[in-house]
């Protein structure tokens, strides 16, 4: 990286060849995108993005259960926390959309080259061995109502006695599903005593994988529908 900063401009030739592949797979590997959170918060249209190399924020690893987030200011990022975190606890973000089931998260994973072992894939994978937790995916990609969908993953929770951060994981897993219901006056008409309220199911999404302004933007929308 020296090669790049401003008094290496006076070097001379280098002694030896550099390798543009080595270097773009670096780039590649460690570069961060700008997402579309610091868009709306500048109030740029949707197809601006920009990809720089920070080098400290480089380090900072993945988990599907973040707590922090990033936010770029023009050139420079913030890392800032996303929920409550504990004296020595690791500092992680998430590289991919950790609102999607497990199956979608490993694929992503794959592209990054590595298999996420954090603490939520581990409760996960022992979820979706269960028979039931695999129809209801197949079902909602088959398009099956997604109240009932929600019904029967919380009735299944409570037999399987999921407590907690759990549910939290759960919940964000099947967040298309909650997020489609809650946004349905038609789902919330049929379902709406039987599931569980918005700001329990927000308030749990957000401690188990931070906060997420689609997850605010459904309470939002929830709470002026019902209180306008």
């Amino acid at each position: 990286m020296s090669l790049f900063r401003p008094e290496a401009e006076g070097i001379g030739e280098l002694n030896e060849k550099l390798d543009k592949v080595r270097i773009l797979s670096v780039l590649d590997v460690n570069s961060l995108v700008e997402d579309s959170v610091s868009a709306k918060v500048f109030g740029r249209n949707s197809d601006y993005y920009g990809v720089g190399l920070w080098i400290l924020a480089s380090f900072i690893n993945h988990s599907c259960n973040p707590n922090a987030r990033r936010l770029h200011v023009g050139d420079h990022m913030l890392v800032h926390a996303s929920r409550d975190v504990k004296a020595g606890e690791e500092i992680t973000f998430a590289y991919f959309d950790v609102l999607s089931p497990l199956s979608k998260r490993k694929e992503m994973s794959e592209t990054w080259g590595f298999h996420c072992s954090c603490r939520r894939c581990k409760f996960e994978e022992e979820m979706c061995s269960k028979q039931e937790v695999k129809e209801l995916e197949i079902g909602l990609e088959r398009g099956i109502d997604v109240g009932s969908a929600i019904f029967r993953l919380e009735e299944g929770m409570r037999r399987w006695m999921v407590r907690g951060k759990g549910k939290g994981y759960m919940r964000a897993s099947f967040w298309a599903a909650y997020s489609e219901a809650y946004g349905s006056e038609k789902s919330m008409r049929r379902w709406g005593r039987r599931i569980p309220a918005v700001d329990i199911v927000v308030d749990s999404v957000a401690e188990a994988v931070g906060c997420d302004e689609r997850v605010l933007k459904v309470f939002m929308q929830t709470f002026q529908r019902k209180w306008p």
